[in-house]
Protein backbone atom coordinates (compact mmCIF):
# COMPACT_ATOMS: atom_id res chain seq x y z
CA UNK A 1 0.00 0.00 0.00
CA UNK A 2 1.28 3.20 -0.87
CA UNK A 3 2.07 5.77 2.12
CA UNK A 4 -0.35 8.07 2.75
CA UNK A 5 -0.03 11.48 1.24
CA UNK A 6 1.19 14.26 4.11
CA UNK A 7 -1.42 17.48 4.26
CA UNK A 8 -0.43 20.48 2.70
CA UNK A 9 1.00 22.98 4.56
CA UNK A 10 -1.27 25.72 6.19
CA UNK A 11 -0.17 29.04 5.46
CA UNK A 12 -2.55 29.93 8.59
CA UNK A 13 -0.98 27.70 11.08
CA UNK A 14 1.81 30.06 12.56
CA UNK A 15 -0.81 32.55 13.16
CA UNK A 16 -2.85 29.53 15.14
CA UNK A 17 0.39 27.91 16.85
CA UNK A 18 0.81 31.61 17.73
CA UNK A 19 -2.47 32.18 19.39
CA UNK A 20 -2.54 28.72 21.11
CA UNK A 21 0.49 29.47 23.10
CA UNK A 22 -0.60 32.60 24.07
CA UNK A 23 -3.44 30.56 26.08
CA UNK A 24 -1.32 27.51 26.94
CA UNK A 25 0.47 27.28 30.85
CA UNK A 26 3.78 26.99 31.18
CA UNK A 27 5.79 23.84 31.63
CA UNK A 28 5.87 22.45 35.44
CA UNK A 29 8.79 19.42 35.60
CA UNK A 30 11.03 17.91 38.17
CA UNK A 31 14.31 19.64 39.25
CA UNK A 32 17.48 17.66 38.17
CA UNK A 33 20.36 18.58 40.11
CA UNK A 34 21.38 21.98 38.11
CA UNK A 35 21.42 24.22 40.62
CA UNK A 36 23.24 24.26 44.38
CA UNK A 37 19.93 25.64 46.04
CA UNK A 38 17.16 22.65 47.09
CA UNK A 39 15.25 23.28 43.47
CA UNK A 40 12.37 20.45 43.79
CA UNK A 41 10.33 21.66 40.49
CA UNK A 42 10.57 24.54 37.55
CA UNK A 43 8.00 26.12 35.73
CA UNK A 44 9.08 27.50 32.68
CA UNK A 45 6.80 29.93 30.31
CA UNK A 46 8.25 32.66 27.42
CA UNK A 47 10.92 34.40 29.79
CA UNK A 48 9.53 33.08 33.32
CA UNK A 49 11.24 30.84 35.13
CA UNK A 50 9.35 29.77 38.62
CA UNK A 51 11.72 27.51 40.96
CA UNK A 52 9.54 25.87 43.58
CA UNK A 53 11.66 25.03 47.02
CA UNK A 54 10.79 23.62 50.16
CA UNK A 55 9.74 27.03 51.46
CA UNK A 56 8.11 28.58 48.37
CA UNK A 57 8.92 29.74 44.90
CA UNK A 58 11.00 32.03 43.22
CA UNK A 59 10.24 33.52 39.94
CA UNK A 60 13.19 34.84 37.40
CA UNK A 61 12.07 37.04 34.57
CA UNK A 62 14.71 38.12 32.18
CA UNK A 63 15.28 40.15 29.29
CA UNK A 64 17.97 41.17 27.27
CA UNK A 65 20.83 42.64 30.06
CA UNK A 66 18.77 42.75 32.72
CA UNK A 67 16.32 40.66 34.96
CA UNK A 68 14.22 40.82 38.09
CA UNK A 69 14.10 37.63 40.93
CA UNK A 70 10.61 37.78 43.47
CA UNK A 71 10.45 35.24 45.86
CA UNK A 72 6.98 34.23 47.68
CA UNK A 73 8.02 32.56 51.16
CA UNK A 74 5.75 31.07 54.20
CA UNK A 75 6.28 32.13 57.16
CA UNK A 76 5.97 30.59 60.40
CA UNK A 77 5.49 27.37 58.44
CA UNK A 78 6.27 23.77 58.83
CA UNK A 79 9.58 23.14 55.72
CA UNK A 80 7.71 21.08 53.57
CA UNK A 81 8.57 18.92 50.31
CA UNK A 82 6.49 19.85 47.48
CA UNK A 83 4.97 17.05 45.77
CA UNK A 84 3.41 16.88 41.70
CA UNK A 85 0.69 15.77 40.49
CA UNK A 86 -1.40 15.73 36.91
CA UNK A 87 1.01 14.12 34.68
CA UNK A 88 0.57 15.51 31.07
CA UNK A 89 1.36 13.84 27.94
CA UNK A 90 4.25 16.69 27.11
CA UNK A 91 7.82 15.02 27.02
CA UNK A 92 10.35 17.57 28.47
CA UNK A 93 14.13 16.84 27.36
CA UNK A 94 17.12 18.65 29.20
CA UNK A 95 20.07 18.16 26.72
CA UNK A 96 22.40 20.02 28.81
CA UNK A 97 26.03 19.16 28.72
CA UNK A 98 28.39 16.02 28.52
CA UNK A 99 25.61 13.22 26.95
CA UNK A 100 26.06 11.03 30.39
CA UNK A 101 24.10 14.58 32.26
CA UNK A 102 21.59 14.46 29.64
CA UNK A 103 17.88 14.12 31.04
CA UNK A 104 15.76 13.04 28.27
CA UNK A 105 11.87 12.04 28.93
CA UNK A 106 10.90 14.30 31.90
CA UNK A 107 7.18 14.22 33.21
CA UNK A 108 5.52 17.58 32.62
CA UNK A 109 2.46 17.96 35.64
CA UNK A 110 -0.11 19.89 36.03
CA UNK A 111 0.01 21.03 39.65
CA UNK A 112 2.59 20.95 42.70
CA UNK A 113 1.52 20.75 46.02
CA UNK A 114 2.82 21.82 49.38
CA UNK A 115 1.19 19.33 51.86
CA UNK A 116 0.08 20.62 55.57
CA UNK A 117 2.30 23.87 55.71
CA UNK A 118 0.54 24.67 58.27
CA UNK A 119 -1.24 22.27 60.09
CA UNK A 120 -4.34 21.28 58.46
CA UNK A 121 -3.11 23.90 55.62
CA UNK A 122 -2.01 22.87 51.90
CA UNK A 123 -0.98 25.36 49.27
CA UNK A 124 -1.39 24.42 45.64
CA UNK A 125 0.21 25.94 42.96
CA UNK A 126 -0.99 25.43 39.40
CA UNK A 127 0.39 27.00 36.17
CA UNK A 128 -1.83 29.22 34.00
CA UNK A 129 -1.83 31.17 30.70
CA UNK A 130 1.56 33.93 31.53
CA UNK A 131 0.45 33.46 35.32
CA UNK A 132 0.33 31.03 38.17
CA UNK A 133 -2.96 30.35 40.54
CA UNK A 134 -2.00 29.24 43.91
CA UNK A 135 -4.95 28.19 46.50
CA UNK A 136 -5.19 27.63 50.26
CA UNK A 137 -6.78 24.61 51.01
CA UNK A 138 -7.88 25.10 54.78
CA UNK A 139 -9.15 21.92 56.20
CA UNK A 140 -11.08 21.08 59.16
CA UNK A 141 -9.19 22.20 62.00
CA UNK A 142 -7.10 24.24 60.01
CA UNK A 143 -6.82 27.78 61.34
CA UNK A 144 -6.26 30.50 58.61
CA UNK A 145 -4.86 32.77 61.00
CA UNK A 146 -1.70 31.19 61.52
CA UNK A 147 -0.78 31.44 57.64
CA UNK A 148 1.66 34.41 56.56
CA UNK A 149 3.26 34.80 53.44
CA UNK A 150 5.65 37.40 52.20
CA UNK A 151 7.01 38.75 48.84
CA UNK A 152 10.82 40.06 48.92
CA UNK A 153 12.15 41.31 45.89
CA UNK A 154 8.93 43.26 45.22
CA UNK A 155 6.76 45.91 46.70
CA UNK A 156 2.69 45.03 47.23
CA UNK A 157 0.49 47.73 46.65
CA UNK A 158 -3.68 47.90 46.34
CA UNK A 159 -4.83 47.71 42.77
CA UNK A 160 -7.48 50.74 42.35
CA UNK A 161 -10.75 49.36 43.22
CA UNK A 162 -10.42 45.79 42.29
CA UNK A 163 -9.36 44.08 45.91
CA UNK A 164 -6.31 42.79 43.43
CA UNK A 165 -2.50 43.88 44.37
CA UNK A 166 -0.26 44.73 41.87
CA UNK A 167 3.89 42.92 42.85
CA UNK A 168 5.91 46.38 41.97
CA UNK A 169 9.42 46.32 40.86
CA UNK A 170 11.83 48.32 38.60
CA UNK A 171 11.32 46.18 35.54
CA UNK A 172 7.26 46.07 35.29
CA UNK A 173 4.27 44.68 38.04
CA UNK A 174 3.24 41.29 38.97
CA UNK A 175 -0.79 41.08 38.96
CA UNK A 176 -2.24 39.28 42.09
CA UNK A 177 -5.52 39.21 41.29
CA UNK A 178 -8.13 39.54 44.15
CA UNK A 179 -8.76 36.17 46.42
CA UNK A 180 -11.77 33.97 46.00
CA UNK A 181 -12.99 31.77 48.86
CA UNK A 182 -15.64 29.10 48.17
CA UNK A 183 -16.20 25.84 50.36
CA UNK A 184 -14.51 22.66 48.27
CA UNK A 185 -18.28 20.74 48.15
CA UNK A 186 -19.14 24.31 46.75
CA UNK A 187 -17.35 26.08 44.08
CA UNK A 188 -20.24 28.15 42.76
CA UNK A 189 -21.09 29.76 46.00
CA UNK A 190 -18.34 32.36 47.14
CA UNK A 191 -17.62 33.77 50.32
CA UNK A 192 -16.39 37.12 50.65
CA UNK A 193 -12.40 37.18 51.34
CA UNK A 194 -9.97 39.53 50.96
CA UNK A 195 -5.74 39.64 51.46
CA UNK A 196 -4.76 41.26 54.53
CA UNK A 197 -1.74 43.45 54.96
CA UNK A 198 0.41 43.46 57.97
CA UNK A 199 2.69 46.32 58.93
CA UNK A 200 5.82 44.94 58.43
CA UNK A 201 4.67 44.08 54.69
CA UNK A 202 3.45 40.02 54.83
CA UNK A 203 -0.09 39.36 54.42
CA UNK A 204 -2.47 36.82 54.96
CA UNK A 205 -6.11 36.76 53.99
CA UNK A 206 -9.64 37.62 55.59
CA UNK A 207 -12.75 35.80 55.05
CA UNK A 208 -16.16 35.65 55.95
CA UNK A 209 -18.38 33.57 58.23
CA UNK A 210 -18.17 29.85 56.89
CA UNK A 211 -18.88 26.19 58.38
CA UNK A 212 -15.62 25.07 59.92
CA UNK A 213 -16.65 21.26 59.54
CA UNK A 214 -16.10 21.85 55.84
CA UNK A 215 -13.17 22.06 53.36
CA UNK A 216 -12.16 26.27 52.62
CA UNK A 217 -10.23 26.73 49.21
CA UNK A 218 -9.24 30.59 49.03
CA UNK A 219 -7.50 31.13 45.04
CA UNK A 220 -5.64 34.20 44.17
CA UNK A 221 -3.58 34.12 40.53
CA UNK A 222 -0.45 35.64 40.07
CA UNK A 223 -0.31 37.40 36.29
CA UNK A 224 3.31 38.16 34.73
CA UNK A 225 1.23 39.06 31.22
CA UNK A 226 2.79 42.84 31.75
CA UNK A 227 5.66 41.71 33.43
CA UNK A 228 8.96 42.88 31.85
CA UNK A 229 7.20 45.57 29.64
CA UNK A 230 9.84 48.67 29.12
CA UNK A 231 10.69 49.18 32.95
CA UNK A 232 14.24 47.26 32.36
CA UNK A 233 15.12 49.74 29.41
CA UNK A 234 16.19 46.80 26.59
CA UNK A 235 14.22 45.10 24.01
CA UNK A 236 13.85 41.72 25.05
CA UNK A 237 16.02 38.53 23.98
CA UNK A 238 15.82 36.57 20.51
CA UNK A 239 12.69 33.68 20.18
CA UNK A 240 10.15 35.06 23.04
CA UNK A 241 10.31 38.68 22.63
CA UNK A 242 8.54 39.19 25.68
CA UNK A 243 6.55 37.83 28.17
CA UNK A 244 3.59 40.00 27.31
CA UNK A 245 3.41 39.32 23.60
CA UNK A 246 2.12 35.84 21.80
CA UNK A 247 4.44 37.57 18.37
CA UNK A 248 7.59 36.12 17.04
CA UNK A 249 9.81 37.25 14.70
CA UNK A 250 10.61 35.95 11.30
CA UNK A 251 12.08 32.58 11.97
CA UNK A 252 11.28 32.13 15.50
CA UNK A 253 8.63 29.66 14.08
CA UNK A 254 8.95 26.67 11.85
CA UNK A 255 6.13 24.47 10.43
CA UNK A 256 6.77 20.49 8.83
CA UNK A 257 4.92 18.65 6.46
CA UNK A 258 1.93 17.70 8.67
CA UNK A 259 1.28 21.25 9.96
CA UNK A 260 3.17 20.76 13.28
CA UNK A 261 4.67 24.06 14.55
CA UNK A 262 8.59 24.83 15.97
CA UNK A 263 9.04 27.04 18.37
CA UNK A 264 12.93 28.12 19.10
CA UNK A 265 13.84 31.06 21.43
CA UNK A 266 16.00 31.52 24.93
CA UNK A 267 14.75 30.47 28.48
CA UNK A 268 17.20 31.69 31.89
CA UNK A 269 18.67 28.60 33.09
CA UNK A 270 20.09 30.10 36.49
CA UNK A 271 18.65 30.13 39.78
CA UNK A 272 18.86 33.76 40.83
CA UNK A 273 21.14 34.60 43.95
CA UNK A 274 20.00 38.19 44.10
CA UNK A 275 16.22 39.38 44.68
CA UNK A 276 14.88 42.09 43.00
CA UNK A 277 16.83 44.01 39.48
CA UNK A 278 19.84 42.33 38.33
CA UNK A 279 22.42 42.08 35.73
CA UNK A 280 21.80 39.29 33.00
CA UNK A 281 24.12 39.55 30.23
CA UNK A 282 24.43 36.06 28.71
CA UNK A 283 27.56 35.64 30.51
CA UNK A 284 26.06 31.76 30.99
CA UNK A 285 23.12 30.52 32.33
CA UNK A 286 20.28 31.14 29.15
CA UNK A 287 19.15 27.83 27.58
CA UNK A 288 17.85 27.12 24.09
CA UNK A 289 14.91 26.29 23.90
CA UNK A 290 12.87 24.21 21.35
CA UNK A 291 8.88 23.26 21.40
CA UNK A 292 6.62 21.90 19.47
CA UNK A 293 3.15 22.83 19.20
CA UNK A 294 0.24 20.93 16.66
CA UNK A 295 -1.81 23.76 15.49
CA UNK A 296 -5.04 21.77 16.79
CA UNK A 297 -3.92 21.14 19.96
CA UNK A 298 -4.89 22.21 23.60
CA UNK A 299 -1.06 21.03 24.81
CA UNK A 300 2.92 21.06 23.81
CA UNK A 301 3.69 18.28 22.11
CA UNK A 302 7.49 18.28 23.47
CA UNK A 303 10.47 20.46 24.43
CA UNK A 304 13.47 20.05 24.55
CA UNK A 305 16.37 22.72 26.35
CA UNK A 306 19.66 22.90 25.01
CA UNK A 307 22.57 24.26 26.99
CA UNK A 308 26.24 24.00 27.20
CA UNK A 309 25.78 26.19 30.18
CA UNK A 310 27.53 29.38 28.48
CA UNK A 311 27.05 31.31 25.87
CA UNK A 312 24.56 29.92 22.38
CA UNK A 313 23.22 32.59 20.10
CA UNK A 314 20.54 31.05 17.59
CA UNK A 315 21.08 31.93 14.20
CA UNK A 316 18.37 29.96 12.42
CA UNK A 317 16.54 26.67 12.26
CA UNK A 318 14.32 24.16 10.42
CA UNK A 319 12.06 21.66 10.45
CA UNK A 320 11.46 18.75 7.78
CA UNK A 321 8.59 16.82 6.38
CA UNK A 322 9.40 14.23 8.44
CA UNK A 323 9.53 16.38 12.15
CA UNK A 324 13.31 16.06 12.16
CA UNK A 325 14.47 19.68 13.88
CA UNK A 326 17.77 21.22 12.90
CA UNK A 327 18.92 24.26 14.81
CA UNK A 328 21.91 26.07 14.30
CA UNK A 329 23.83 28.81 15.68
CA UNK A 330 27.43 29.75 18.09
CA UNK A 331 28.18 28.92 21.31
CA UNK A 332 31.13 29.98 23.59
CA UNK A 333 30.05 26.53 26.11
CA UNK A 334 33.14 23.83 26.48
CA UNK A 335 30.36 21.32 27.12
CA UNK A 336 27.93 21.71 24.75
CA UNK A 337 25.70 18.39 24.01
CA UNK A 338 27.20 16.41 21.24
CA UNK A 339 27.13 12.60 20.12
CA UNK A 340 29.24 9.80 19.22
CA UNK A 341 30.28 10.83 15.65
CA UNK A 342 29.47 14.44 14.92
CA UNK A 343 32.26 15.95 12.76
CA UNK A 344 33.72 18.06 15.08
CA UNK A 345 32.60 17.22 18.93
CA UNK A 346 34.74 19.13 20.63
CA UNK A 347 35.13 22.59 21.87
CA UNK A 348 38.07 24.37 19.32
CA UNK A 349 37.67 27.65 21.66
CA UNK A 350 36.53 31.28 20.57
CA UNK A 351 32.44 31.01 19.56
CA UNK A 352 32.02 27.62 17.57
CA UNK A 353 29.66 27.04 14.93
CA UNK A 354 26.82 24.31 15.64
CA UNK A 355 24.63 22.37 13.72
CA UNK A 356 21.98 20.00 15.86
CA UNK A 357 19.33 17.48 14.33
CA UNK A 358 16.36 16.51 16.96
CA UNK A 359 14.24 14.12 16.55
CA UNK A 360 12.31 13.67 19.94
Amino acid sequence: MPPAIPPRPDALAPERAQANLASLPGLLFPHQGQYDVPVRFCLKDRNVTVFFTPTGFTLAAFQQGQGVAVRQEFLNARTTEPVASGENATAVNCLIGDEADWKPSLPAYRRVAYPNTWPDIDVIYEPRAQGLEYALVVRPGGDLRQVRLAYRGATARAEGDSSGRSLDTDCGSLAESAPIAFLSRDPGQTIPCSFREYADGTFGFDVGAYDPEQTLVIDPVISWSTFLGTGCGSSGAAGYSSTSTATYRPGDLALDGFNNIYVIGYTDGDFPTTLGVFDRLFNGGLDIFLTKVPASAADTKWTTFLTGGSEEWIGGFQADAAGNVYPAGRTNSPKFPTTPGALDPAYNGGADVFVVRLNP
